[in-house]
């Protein structure tokens, strides 16, 4: 017992010994606690010093060397070029969409069928049971085109027998022209004749009269007048036959030129006659073809030999025009690609460098057919290829396709691929490969810039024509560089 309370004496001996320094100081902080701040602030700021001295590492004294870093150097005397996205148009694949309305009758292929140009696909009707308008009118227009054939030739001799009788017909009456001019030559002479026998009349009767005594003449002058009224009388109708039978006979007058315009009226009336039945021919022949298309339309065939992809209806089924029927992948294939581009760029394509076009990893030179003069869709102006071949089998059609077209400059542009560019603030900035005993170095130089062209942009000022741009971003200045292999 007594050893206990021994142990707790001593233990409480000590406990006040540690706690002594502790209580005085709080006593003193308790008095003066500003004061006791400052110098714990002051304790604490040299212990912290104290602390970075100890954990300072020992300098490296050995000197360091520097890595050459491989870059990629652009020189001004290459092509910039410009990548854009074409658009492909692969012929030799087709669908076959409807060209008039119906109902699928009867289908005649089948998909992976092969077929030949020309070859009939499918036929249309015009309803359920069959029946088709067009193939009707088809035949209407084919037996009227063999009626007219058939009735042609018949028609063309009519028209020939009436040109020969209207030819007939004024020679006849020519001919009685003349042998009217001949009837008045003969009454000619009968007049001329008869007047002699008047005027013999006339002075017999003048004589009689003069020695006429007491009636003794009467008798003779009554008869010798009497002979010549009967002679004036006849003579009177023979001049009105003359006078007639001189117009009748005379080519200048009205009957021979009504004679002569009736044979050309009759000739141009024959004339109309056989160009309106040449053109009756020809119009039944166009209204054959007219029904032969609008029947061949419900008749759908391959316009060119391939094989069937795709059938897109069913036997039964109503079609409007539009409707895509059947698709048929051709034997022969080609295919264009059509880049669109600025009015700038357009003028700037080279047609001397060969343009890249690339499908994946595969990538073939091509050179561009034509280039628009005018934009071809709102404001972008076309440049149209051929695809290669190589390429064509892993394109489909209305398919995209990369193509790089190389730009053509002049002498005072200079372009810089845009991934060489660097922007600080309002500043753009570039590298060059500057070359110092021996060994190149990356140079910073701050530049201008002008118009962009693809993956291009211009620069106007901060660099000449000898400059060698550091293409990568991995460089800054004054690093030793050399040119990637």
């Amino acid at each position: 017992m007594s050893d206990i309370i021994v142990n707790q004496t001593r233990g409480q001996l000590w406990k006040n010994r540690i706690t002594r320094p502790f209580r005085f100081i709080g006593s003193r902080i308790d008095q003066r606690p500003f004061i006791s701040f400052i110098i714990l602030l002051i304790l604490l700021t040299g212990a912290i010093v104290a602390g970075n001295y100890l954990r300072k590492p020992e300098e490296d004294t050995t000197q360091k060397t520097q890595t050459p870093k491989e870059v990629t150097l652009y020189a001004f005397d290459e092509t910039p070029s410009i990548v854009v996205s074409a658009q492909v148009d692969k012929s030799g694949i087709t669908k076959i969409v409807a060209a008039s309305s119906g109902i699928v009758s009867d289908i005649l292929v089948k998909e992976g069928q092969k077929v030949g140009k020309g070859q009939t696909l499918l036929r249309l009707s015009t309803n359920y049971s069959g029946g088709n308008i067009a193939s009707v009118q088809r035949q209407i227009a084919q037996t009227n085109y063999q009626n007219t054939l058939d009735t042609f030739d018949k028609q063309k001799d009519v028209i020939a027998k009436q040109r020969d009788i209207a030819e007939k017909a004024n020679t006849q009456t020519s001919e009685l022209r003349e042998i009217t001019r001949m009837s008045a030559d003969d009454t000619r002479s009968l007049v001329n004749e008869n007047q002699s026998t008047l005027d013999s009349l006339n002075s017999q009767i003048s004589q009689l009269t003069a020695s006429n005594v007491d009636g003794a003449n009467d008798a003779a002058i009554a008869q010798a007048t009497q002979s010549r009224n009967t002679l004036e009388g006849a003579l009177a109708q023979l001049k009105v036959g003359l006078r007639t039978a001189d117009y009748q006979g005379n080519n200048e007058k009205a009957p021979a030129e009504i004679a002569n315009t009736q044979k050309e009226l009759t000739f141009r009336q024959l004339e109309l006659q056989e160009k309106g039945l040449e053109v009756s021919r020809d119009i039944a022949n166009l209204n054959l073809k007219l029904a032969q298309i609008s029947e061949s339309l419900m008749a759908p065939t391959a316009p060119f030999a391939g094989t069937v992809e795709r059938v897109y209806v069913t036997k039964g089924q109503a079609i409007a025009p539009g409707t895509v029927l059947i698709q048929i992948n051709g034997t022969v294939k080609s295919g264009t690609a059509v880049a669109l581009v600025s009015k700038d760029i357009a003028r700037q394509v080279s047609k001397i460098d060969s343009s890249t076009m690339m499908v994946g990893s595969h990538k073939e030179d091509v050179t561009p057919t034509y280039v628009s003069q005018e934009a071809t869709d709102g404001a972008l102006y076309s440049v149209n290829y051929i695809v290669p071949s190589d390429l064509l089998a892993e394109l489909t059609d209305n398919d995209s396709v990369s193509v790089r077209i190389p730009l053509v400059t002049n002498d005072m542009n200079m372009f810089v691929p845009i991934d060489s560019l660097y922007q600080s603030g309002d500043t753009t900035y570039l590298f060059i490969a500057n070359e110092h005993d021996g060994k190149m170095y990356a140079e910073e130089k701050e530049v201008k810039l002008g118009n962009m062209n693809g993956n291009y942009s211009e620069v106007v000022e901060g660099l000449n024509k000898n400059d060698k741009v550091i293409v990568n971003r991995n460089v800054v200045s004054g690093d030793e560089i050399y040119e990637k292999e």
